[in-house]
């Protein structure tokens, strides 16, 4: 059933609902696909799945999902706090509920953007100055590599290194992937004692702040089928030393630096005419 093709052409789609109640975005970029609680469910670019499945966890003897988006409250111990259900839809704009928090999904060609407020199940809230309720996406395993393209390069998979918050891009082996912008961390939780199924690991997108107010907060991810070249390249060069310069040949040696930052090699060649 089309639910709204209005924002995109005929080839770039639009929005369904499907027979089990989730909505379907389909994109020329990306297909998403938000369930009955009002979760990201699944994210798929160029063929490669972003979001992790849902995930038990064992909190004080309780068993609770983390779903693809969930909230955790600062109220002791890792307590996701899922979506409960869709409110409505209108256009491209989807809102969601949970226990004591809200959350708009906005869709376009190419991005997501998530505002959301109030308070998860109790604990304190997104805005309420440190420690805040955090967002989470959870991310899927076998992605390829996290970056941080304009400050701080090269993170890893799973991130295992010191970091500070950024733009981060997240990829898939195929080149595929989004950049979350104003990101604050992610976070590798590994327990098998809290969460009992394989892989025993949850790989997380985290946002938050520690700023004080009352406004919802807005993030964004930028979704692309393949990293721009543009910005994924940094080329230094190095003028020459006087001696080289006025040596009195015709073949002056310029020290070139190419740093790859989505990439992992580069064939090619740099000319000057």
């Amino acid at each position: 059933m089309d639910v709204y093709t209005g924002l995109w052409t005929a080839e770039e789609r639009g929005i369904t609902r499907d027979q089990k109640s989730c909505y379907v975005i389909h994109t020329d970029v990306y297909t998403a696909t938000i369930d009955s609680s009002g979760a990201l469910s699944s994210l798929v670019i160029e063929g490669s799945e972003f979001i992790a499945p849902p995930t038990p966890i064992l909190t004080n003897k309780v068993l609770r999902p983390a779903t693809g988006l969930f909230a955790l409250p600062t109220i002791g111990g890792f307590h996701p706090a899922g979506l409960t259900g869709v409110r409505a839809q209108h256009d491209n704009v989807i809102n969601c509920q949970g226990a004591g928090w809200t959350l708009d999904y906005t869709f376009s060609p190419d991005t997501i953007d998530f505002t959301y407020e109030g308070a998860p199940e109790g604990g304190r809230g997104f805005t309420s100055g440190y420690p805040a309720a955090d967002l989470m996406l959870s991310l899927a395993h076998d992605l390829d590599r996290a970056c941080d393209p304009e400050n701080q390069g090269e993170l890893g998979w799973p991130v295992q290194r010191k970091f500070e918050p950024g733009n981060y891009a997240l990829l898939a082996k195929n080149g595929a992937g989004f950049v979350a912008e104003n990101a604050s961390a992610l976070r590798t939780v590994g327990d098998a004692g809290c969460i009992p199924t394989a892989p025993h690991r949850l790989d997380l997108l985290v946002f938050d702040t520690s700023e004080k107010g009352t406004a919802p907060l807005h993030r964004r991810l930028k979704l692309f089928r393949k990293a721009d070249l543009a910005h994924s390249v940094t080329l230094k060069i190095q003028s020459p030393s006087r001696q080289n310069l006025f040596s009195g040949t015709d073949n002056v040696v310029f020290a070139v630096q190419v740093h790859s930052l989505y990439g992992r090699q580069l064939n090619g060649t740099v000319e000057w005419r």
